[in-house]
């Protein structure tokens, strides 16, 4: 029963390795690939799906000697939303490169579309590393604005 149990594991792991994360290693450079036309500085990776992609960014960007660019990756989710994904400083840390919306840290909604004056906002997390919009304009719109003025419109506003 144990052997049957461990090759139904095994089998099951493989299978996730398989049709999962390999396949994601091609998104992700296709993605590093194409980001100078998301943006100049190629510092945001835009993916039209969900993938385990982190892994695969840091691997592949010490591969091309462009260790730290990538800031943000902006990713197309199941339910139809665009999430901003702010990229660790290392694996396993919870430290950012860059935060999202620095100044919007927590706001959703509409509280959060006025504030930085991005509509169809949904959520920005209060630790900077996620934020998701209903549309992809909107989503690069946070990562961009993140890069560029690291403060929400309304802090310019006042």
């Amino acid at each position: 029963m144990a052997m049957g149990l461990m090759l139904g594991e095994f089998a099951e792991r493989l299978h996730g390795q398989i049709s999962i994360v390999l396949p994601a290693r091609g998104l992700v450079e296709k993605a590093l690939d194409e980001a100078s036309s998301v943006h100049p500085s190629q510092s945001i990776i835009l993916m039209e799906q969900g993938c385990p992609f982190m892994e695969h960014l840091v691997e592949l960007e010490k591969e091309r000697g462009i260790e730290g660019r990538t800031l943000f990756a902006v990713i197309h989710g199941d339910d139809g939303n665009w999430r901003v994904r702010g990229i660790n400083t290392q694996p396993g840390s919870f430290a950012l490169r860059k935060q999202l919306l620095p100044k919007c840290l927590g706001l959703r909604d509409e509280e959060l579309s006025k504030a930085c004056g991005i509509p169809d906002c949904v959520f920005v997390h209060s630790s900077g590393f996620l934020g998701i919009n209903k549309t992809r304009e909107g989503a690069l719109k946070m990562a961009i604005d993140s890069l560029e003025l690291s403060v929400c419109w309304s802090d310019v506003a006042s």
